[in-house]
């Protein structure tokens, strides 16, 4: 084989391993990063949720709160009219004071907090509807603020006969304290809502989650697996092959050296004693030695070139690649005594791998040549083609020597030969064609006959563009 064909092939092997690896690189990335995005999805929405929560539990206190202090407010208002010996009026004024203002506060923080966060129209009716709290709230807390103004200005007395401490009273007692339940009411009921959400929400991304996990063992890492097993497999089967390879191929090329170092020898020998028809027979025997020799480094290079071949589907006319195949045939032995037929059916081409497709087609050719009986009254091979159901079904059958029984699971194996004593080969042809044809998800056949064998293959038509 040519170095630059050599170099080039391994380059190609070397680019198809970088492929396999940026794949399964890109297939792992993929599926670390769906993963990513679930979790930073379900991260993200817990973290809202949470924030959420605090705030709905703020609410719901603040809410509370107002409830209370709308009965300390009207407590203190009596107390302030009223005090108890033990009790400073002063100091109840500066508590009652503190409520007013903590109810004040509060209730503004309850309002700008809708500024951010819309109310649900429960809530805005309960605010801003008729009697709402918040013109509750604000009428409340200035009849208690003018309370004091009084209480400061004129004392227990005074107030304790005003107006303003009963209007304080009748609100704490009748008017405010159903709106403010209400609005607790309320807060509490939409943010058990909002947990049953959220609960509703943490379902769905566990399931999407499962779902996300499912169609990456699916469609990622199963066809990972099945690409590692592929190529494990491919390996260990490459090993062995190696190995009886290595064993089998230093015989077989050193075999016809050896035989053909003596025979130089008798030549030699014969040449000096002038002993022309010895010389002439062992430079035949070399000249069919080297012929093996030949026909083996052949086998050699198709079989190393089919190992580190790309897929290249082409238009292939299949007349003319049987044509081209018998014009290679014609130099063989017997060759002409053979009646060769051909049929082909169902189309003249089909797209495929070409140089799979016609090395398997002249392998098979070639065996029936080789193993032909020539003593039978009519030698024949026919060679038949059929294009249907989207397949090519290539047969080859012949009235030839046969194979026995005993030998056919030795079929399609690396150098098994068959009739050693009838024709030369390495016995990598049928092995060659089911590599082939398996490189092409097609399949090989074989049919032992009464008289001769059919050989023969099925490979899928790829769809033309």
């Amino acid at each position: 084989m040519p170095a630059g064909v050599d170099n080039q092939e391994h380059i190609d092997a070397v680019i198809k391993s970088e492929k396999l690896g940026k794949r399964l690189c890109s297939r792992y990335s993929l599926a670390l990063g769906l993963v990513a995005c679930v979790l930073f999805m379900t991260y993200f929405t817990m973290t809202i949720q949470l924030g959420n929560n605090q705030a709905d539990a703020r609410q719901i206190n603040i809410s509370g709160m107002q409830r209370m202090l709308s009965q300390r407010i009207a407590m203190l208002a009596l107390e302030v009219s009223n005090p108890l010996k033990s009790d400073d009026p002063l100091e109840l004024s500066h508590k009652m004071q503190d409520a007013i203002e903590l109810m004040q506060s509060n209730h503004k923080e309850l309002i700008d907090h809708h500024t951010d966060s819309p109310m649900s129209p429960e809530i805005r009716e309960l605010y801003y509807g008729a009697d709402g709290v918040d013109k509750l709230v604000m009428a409340y807390t200035n009849i208690a603020t003018r309370y004091l103004v009084t209480f400061r200005s004129h004392g227990s007395e005074a107030v304790m006969a005003s107006p303003a401490l009963t209007d304080i009273v009748e609100m704490a007692n009748n008017v405010m304290l159903g709106p403010l339940n209400a609005v607790v009411y309320r807060y509490q009921e939409e943010a058990e809502q909002k947990v049953q959400r959220f609960k509703l929400l943490e379902t769905v991304f566990l399931c999407l989650g499962l779902v996300t996990l499912t169609l990456e063992l699916l469609f990622i890492f199963r066809p990972m697996a099945r690409d590692i097993v592929s190529k494990t497999k491919s390996l260990e089967q490459s090993n062995a092959e190696l190995i009886e390879f290595s064993y089998r191929i230093s015989h077989d090329l050193r075999a016809p050296v050896v035989s053909s170092f003596g025979l130089a020898e008798t030549a030699e020998k014969s040449i000096r004693q002038d002993d022309t028809r010895v010389a002439f027979t062992s430079l035949g025997y070399i000249k069919d030695a080297m012929i093996k020799l030949d026909a083996l480094i052949d086998d050699i290079i198709n079989l190393t070139r089919m190992k580190m071949s790309d897929l290249m589907f082409e238009e292939v006319d299949i007349e003319k690649s049987v044509s081209e195949a018998l014009e290679k045939m014609k130099a063989l032995q017997n060759y002409d005594k053979i009646n060769i037929a051909v049929e082909i059916k169902g189309g003249q081409t089909i797209k495929t791998a070409k140089i799979y497709f016609q090395q398997s087609l002249e392998n098979l050719i070639s065996n029936a040549i080789k193993y032909a009986d020539v003593e039978t009254i009519e030698p024949k091979i026919e060679i038949s083609i059929t294009l249907a159901d989207k397949k090519c079904k290539v047969l080859v059958t012949d009235n030839g020597l046969g194979i026995e029984e005993k030998f056919h699971p030795k079929l399609f194996k690396m150098f098994e030969r068959f009739h050693t004593n009838v024709s030369f080969g390495s016995g990598l042809g049928l092995y060659l064609v089911k590599q082939n044809v398996g490189i092409l998800d097609g399949k090989v056949h074989f049919v032992a006959l009464d008289k001769g064998s059919e050989f023969g293959f099925e490979i899928p038509i790829k769809a033309t563009s």
